[in-house]
């Protein structure tokens, strides 16, 4: 229960951030303000830091994105929540266990009081 809670709320928060991100007026982007500063400052970036630099700088841009953090919340709860999850179940097996051996005992004792 307490699992489905975390997880809900983790979607829900994730779509509130979502909408509020993709909502609001967009920034002051240099890139978005100056014609061809990002094809300029790609290619700085590849000449200082090589193809190293140029695929941290794709990540960043990815991580940056309102969907990708949206996800990144959502993987959050999951994990979360999958901790709930995995307790209950091995809670339930202990409990299935303990009940499988009060059976057993009882039937061993059946047996030895008819046998």
């Amino acid at each position: 229960m307490t699992g489905t809670i975390i997880l809900g709320l983790g979607i829900l928060a994730a779509a509130i951030f979502y909408w509020t991100a993709t909502h609001r007026p967009a920034d002051d982007d240099l890139a978005a303000m100056l014609d061809g500063y990002d094809r300029a400052s790609r290619h700085e970036m590849g000449i200082q830091m090589g193809t190293m630099g140029l695929i941290m700088l794709g990540w960043q841009e990815t991580l940056a994105r309102p969907i990708t953090k949206a996800l990144i919340i959502v993987a959050g709860a999951g994990l979360f929540a999958s901790y709930f999850f995995r307790s209950a179940w091995v809670m339930d097996s202990d409990e299935k266990d303990e009940r499988d051996e009060h059976e057993r005992a009882r039937l061993e004792k059946e047996h030895a009081t008819h046998g």
